[in-house]
């Protein structure tokens, strides 16, 4: 059954590649148009979605994202110019090392450490995906 319904979406996913190639050419084509004419489908900038008479477009700005290369090298910088600030320190419990020593960790008030068994049924399935 997974054979012929993997064939079967293989199918329909051709069928629809062209598709797909057609709304990403006119989503280009509408953004293009919507950049040219921003400020007078904005109101100069006061909004931020637009309707339209097939739909609305929207702006939205992602939020910010800080990549840091050489964390080690940006560290060292944070500490030589006093912006402790910027760095996290996090201690938390070793749940992992607790685990693995449960006789030295079976004296620690709050700690309890437990283990069950389950009864797993999995079924072969198949995936159902939307295409979009």
């Amino acid at each position: 059954m997974n054979d012929e319904l993997a064939r079967i979406k293989q199918q329909w996913e051709e069928e629809a590649a062209p598709h797909r190639e057609a709304i990403k050419r006119l989503s280009h084509d509408i953004q293009a148009w919507c950049e040219a004419n921003r400020a007078q489908l904005t109101d100069e900038g006061k909004l931020r979605t637009v309707a339209l008479a097939s739909g609305e477009v929207q702006w939205r700005e992602t939020p910010p994202r800080v990549t840091v290369r050489n964390p080690e090298q940006v560290l060292a910088m944070l500490d030589k110019l006093g912006l402790r600030r910027f760095v996290r320190v996090k201690e938390e419990v070793n749940k992992e090392a607790i685990a693995a020593e449960p006789a030295a960790a079976k004296a620690l008030k709050g700690v309890t450490i437990s283990q069950s068994e389950r009864f797993v049924v999995i079924p072969f399935e198949t995936r159902l995906e939307e295409v979009i």
